[in-house]
């Protein structure tokens, strides 16, 4: 008589609902991968910026007076020995009326303004106490 010799293995049912599982589970990561992605990009960015004003504060106590364009800055070996930043999305960084670094992306600038130490006032004396 012949035996029946069984083949050990997955049933397509099984795969199926392998594949369904694991379909699932990246429908449902994915999209936190990409927003982490770009929020490490927009951090990528604004480190940038603030990299740019802080030079921009050291070119002001060096030569007395804010840099005019950001290739005054970026070219200058002193500020960027590495080079000039790049912005993750591929933006351009320029500086605005204020002296403030700006990226073309999305035009974000740091929320902190320059000192002009030539019109800083002192306070006004205290009066005594009566």
């Amino acid at each position: 008589m012949r035996q029946i010799i069984r083949k050990r293995g997955f049933t397509l049912v099984e795969l199926l609902v392998v594949v369904l599982i694991l379909g699932a589970l990246s429908a449902i990561a994915l999209p936190r991968v990409v927003a982490s992605a770009d929020t490490a990009k927009e951090k990528a960015c604004q480190s940038n910026i603030d990299i740019i004003n802080t030079q921009a504060e050291l070119y002001n106590a060096m030569t007395d007076g804010y840099p005019k364009a950001i290739d005054t800055l970026t070219k200058d070996t002193d500020y960027f020995p590495d080079g000039a930043p790049v912005c993750a999305f591929g933006g351009k960084y320029s500086l605005n009326s204020s002296c403030r670094a700006v990226c073309s992306h999305s035009g974000s600038s740091a929320d902190v303004k320059p000192k002009d130490t030539k019109t800083t006032k002192t306070p006004p004396a205290a009066k005594p106490y009566q």
